[in-house]
C-alpha cells in the first residue's frame, strides 16, 4: 500500500484538484493522510465531508512539523507526498511502483515535470532538467532537481535516515535527498513528465531572499560529510549560491549588505565574486532580477 500525504493551509480549491488528481491513479491500493496546518476557509469541512481521508489537525506547526505529523500516521510501504497544489497523472503511481518491481533494491522513484501557471493547467512549460541519477550525488550538490511529489519512497528510509529537519525554514526535500544520497541509498528516474507543478505568486520562491538563503543552509550542512570526489563540486555550488544571495540583497536596495557578502567571499578565495560585484554593480535592475530568476529554477522550492 502507498501512503499518500498532503500537507495544506487555506488551499481548498487546490486541495479538490490535488485529491482529483489522487482519485484518478490507475493504482488504488493507497491512503490519504491530510494534515491540516490549522486552515481557516473551510478546508476542515471539505475533507470532513469527502470520507475515506485520514485527517490530522495541528495548529499552524508549519509545514515541515505537517509533514513529519504524516509520516508518523502512515502505515504503507511506500511514501508519496503531494503538495496541496500540485496534480500528478493519473499513472504516476503505477509508473513508479513499476521501476520499484524492476529495481526491488531502489530507495527512491522519482520522475520528469513539468510546470503550469495558476489554473492555466492547458499550458505546460518543460523544466531545465539535465541532471542524472546515475550520479545522484553529484547532481543534488549541484541543484535540487526532485520536486518531494515528483517521488515515491521505501518508508523505511525515513528510519533509517531520520524525518525531516524542522529547523530548517525551505528546502527540507534538499536536505532529505541528499541524506538519502550520501547514505547510499539507489534512486531510478522515469524520464516522463508524470507531475504537474503549480506556480504561484504565495510560494516560497516569491521571496528570493529566503529561498537562497536556505538552499545556502541546507548544502553547508553536509560539506564536511560528503565524499571527498565531491569536495570541488561542492565548493563551486556554495560560491555560486553565496554569490547570488548577495546579487539578490543587492536587489532588494541593501546595496552595502550585498556588497560586503561578496567582499567576504572574495576574502575567503571565492574569486567568481569579482564578477558577480562587477555585474551588480553595473547591470540595470532588470537584467538583475532576469538573472536572478533565471538560477531560481535550478533550487526547484516552486512558487
Amino acid at each position: 500500500m502507498v501512503s499518500i500525504i498532503i500537507r495544506t493551509y487555506n488551499r481548498k480549491d487546490y486541495l479538490i484538484q490535488a485529491l482529483n488528481s489522487v482519485r484518478q491513479q490507475t493504482y488504488r491500493d493507497y491512503e490519504i493522510i491530510v494534515v491540516d496546518d490549522g486552515s481557516t476557509d473551510g478546508t476542515i469541512d471539505l475533507i470532513e465531508s469527502i470520507g475515506e481521508i485520514k485527517l490530522i489537525k495541528q495548529n499552524r506547526d508549519g509545514y515541515i512539523k505537517a509533514l513529519n505529523r504524516g509520516l508518523q500516521e502512515a502505515s504503507g510501504e511506500h511514501i508519496a507526498i503531494l503538495d496541496d497544489d500540485d496534480l500528478w497523472d493519473n499513472a504516476f503511481l503505477d509508473r513508479c511502483l513499476s521501476v520499484f518491481n524492476e529495481y526491488p533494491d531502489t530507495s527512491v522513484v522519482c520522475c520528469d515535470y513539468r510546470y503550469f501557471y495558476d489554473n492555466n493547467i492547458d499550458k505546460l512549460f518543460k523544466a531545465e532538467n539535465k541532471h542524472r541519477t546515475d550520479d545522484v550525488l553529484g547532481s543534488l550538490i549541484h541543484a535540487n532537481f526532485i520536486p518531494i511529489d515528483s517521488a515515491l519512497t521505501i518508508k523505511k528510509s525515513f528510519e533509517q535516515v531520520g524525518m525531516f529537519n524542522e529547523e530548517l525554514t525551505s528546502h527540507d526535500d534538499w536536505d532529505m535527498w541528499l541524506r538519502m544520497a550520501i547514505a547510499g541509498f539507489k534512486f531510478k528516474f522515469i524520464p516522463e513528465p508524470l507531475i504537474k507543478i503549480r506556480k504561484h505568486g504565495h510560494g516560497m520562491t516569491a521571496n528570493k531572499r529566503n529561498m537562497f538563503a536556505g538552499a545556502l543552509c541546507v548544502l553547508e550542512k553536509y560539506k564536511e560529510s560528503i565524499p571527498s570526489q565531491y569536495n570541488k563540486k561542492m565548493h563551486l555550488s556554495l560560491n555560486r549560491l553565496s554569490n547570488i544571495l548577495a546579487v539578490v540583497i543587492i536587489s532588494e536596495g541593501k546595496r552595502n549588505e550585498g556588497v560586503n557578502r561578496l567582499f567576504k567571499s572574495i576574502n575567503r578565495g571565492n574569486y567568481r565574486g569579482i564578477l558577480y560585484l562587477f555585474a551588480a554593480s553595473l547591470l540595470p535592475s532588470v537584467a538583475i532580477n532576469k538573472f536572478i530568476k533565471l538560477y531560481s529554477k535550478f533550487l526547484l522550492r516552486k512558487a
